[in-house]
């Protein structure tokens, strides 16, 4: 009997064979121990959402890890044909592979995480980004900052608060913790309680990133 880790593992293969079927043709993917390999050409298209067999406007040869615990684990991501520039200011890593978002970012809200909404989101806006930034000189979503300047960047815009590091780790350490009492002294630093100060917007956010979602998010500050 197959366990229930293979089960899972199979399942994603085929969930990513089935996304890459049509507006990726020019990929395959193939089981490697508990991982999902990715291998060959993605094509950044001009539209989503339908079949375009001569839609593409870039094509960048690629791998992909997926672990079997997608999406917990972040896929790791490699351009390999070094058509993207190596460095921080494009977005890559020390390791080579492409930093396509701030991952405990992007997952942090309580919905499901598909394997399209992963290459409709992140992958393919990462290459987009890439392209238009080589043949305009500019980046078509702003210029994201990378490291750890660039979570706290993401993280404050999620958390609706200033961007500066004291204030996202309050709000966070806050919303990794069970519902607080109204007389705790309120996580945006006004000196109030709960109470009397944000206790609307803390509920708003709490429904929106739950405490498992807030830790991990404390855990990847911690250790950028």
């Amino acid at each position: 009997m197959a366990s229930i880790n293979q089960c899972h593992l199979i399942s994603l293969l085929n969930e990513i064979k089935s996304v890459i079927a049509f507006d990726q043709p020019k990929l395959s993917a193939t089981l490697q121990n508990n991982l999902v390999l990715v291998d060959g050409v993605f094509r950044v298209l001009q539209s989503t959402g339908k079949f375009a067999p001569d839609g593409a406007i870039a094509e960048y040869r690629i791998h992909i890890e997926f672990d079997v615990a997608f999406p917990e684990i972040e896929p790791k991501v490699f351009e390999t044909d070094k058509a993207i520039i190596r460095d921080g200011e494009h977005h890559i890593n020390p390791d080579g592979s492409c930093c396509t978002c701030v991952w405990e970012v992007w997952i942090a809200t309580d919905r499901d995480i598909s394997v399209q909404d992963y290459f409709d989101g992140p992958l393919k806006n990462f290459f987009l980004s890439q392209y238009v930034k080589r043949t305009t000189g500019k980046w078509p979503f702003g210029e994201e900052k990378h490291g750890k300047v660039g979570f706290i960047d993401a993280a404050a815009r999620l958390l609706g608060c200033d961007n500066n590091e004291i204030q996202v780790r309050r709000l966070l350490k806050s919303l990794s913790q069970d519902w607080p009492r109204g007389d705790w002294d309120c996580p945006c630093g006004s000196g109030l309680t709960i109470r009397k100060c944000c206790s609307k917007e803390r509920s708003e956010l709490s429904k929106r990133i739950p405490p498992k979602n807030a830790r991990r998010m404390l855990e990847r500050l911690d250790f950028i």
